[in-house]
């Protein structure tokens, strides 16, 4: 008899954890499905953090950074911060400062990891700020994203990647 009131709150302590942990192990699971889902149908958003220029010099971003892919649509509004090889003519937009488009016309190619992740590969066409955007998404969520463009040096943004799908 004393042994069944020492054993009871012991087993009524392993439920809770049990459950607790299956909880916690769908909700990984769902949000696991809306980013693959994102993904594969190409409606996600990623939310720069931070920047790394191609002389290591890290900075954190305050917000408003973001490359966003609707579908057969892609924005990107980065800052840049490298060294440019092109110069541009005197008087040029504020928007050569930073890596900042929207267009319709580009390829898009991603593939699994073996980690549950994605390795994304995005090339605009006719962009001069971006050739080549190169994303590398973990299965929860959080991305390194580079940026390769012939008149600019490299930059790296790590930060989240959201799927555009509703609960």
């Amino acid at each position: 008899m004393k042994i069944y009131r020492l054993i009871l709150p012991f087993l009524t302590l392993l439920c809770l954890y049990s459950s607790a942990q299956s909880n916690s192990d769908q909700k990984k699971q769902a949000s696991y499905q809306k980013l693959k889902h994102g993904i594969d149908s190409k409606q996600f958003h990623f939310l720069a953090t931070s920047a790394t220029g191609s002389k290591g010099r890290t900075a954190q971003l305050t917000g408003g950074y973001f490359l966003f892919l609707g579908g057969d649509s892609l924005t990107v509004a980065l800052p840049f911060y490298g060294t440019a090889y092109q110069t541009s003519h005197y008087g040029a937009s504020s928007e050569d400062a930073g890596i900042n488009f929207h267009t319709n016309k580009f390829s898009y190619k991603a593939d699994t990891t073996k980690k549950g992740g994605w390795d994304i590969l995005i090339q605009p066409a006719g962009q001069s700020s971006a050739s080549r955007i190169y994303l590398s998404i973990s299965s929860s969520g959080s991305c390194r994203t580079s940026i390769s463009s012939s008149g600019r040096s490299n930059m790296t943004y790590h930060g989240t990647v959201l799927s555009n799908f509703k609960d």
